[in-house]
């Protein structure tokens, strides 16, 4: 039997577009994500897009790469999203991730 991975650092992100007024703020998505990581007694990494459309597949999101940059390098076992259309919108993205 092959154990489990422990969590220990967790990547927290956060995205709000323009439009989404009424998904919360970038800064209240990361609190709550936040309380859940400290409550497991995880570290957290922080990365976020502030105004940024998960629709527009021209627009960079550099808080999302950054993320999956530190996953690919090991720096986070784990991700913690408030809301799941908050990390991706788009299928080809889903399916990376």
């Amino acid at each position: 039997m092959v154990p489990k991975r422990q969590v220990r650092t967790v990547a927290v992100y956060a995205r709000r577009s323009e439009a989404d007024e009424k998904k919360g703020s970038v800064p209240g998505q990361l609190r709550r994500c936040k309380e859940f990581a400290n409550g497991e007694g995880w570290t957290t990494r922080e990365f976020s897009d502030d105004g940024i459309s998960g629709w527009d597949t021209r627009v960079r999101r550099d808080g999302y790469e950054q993320m999956l940059a530190a996953i690919r390098a090991g720096e986070a076992d784990a991700v913690i999203i408030d809301k799941a259309d908050r990390l991706t919108r788009q299928d080809e993205e889903r399916a990376e991730f």
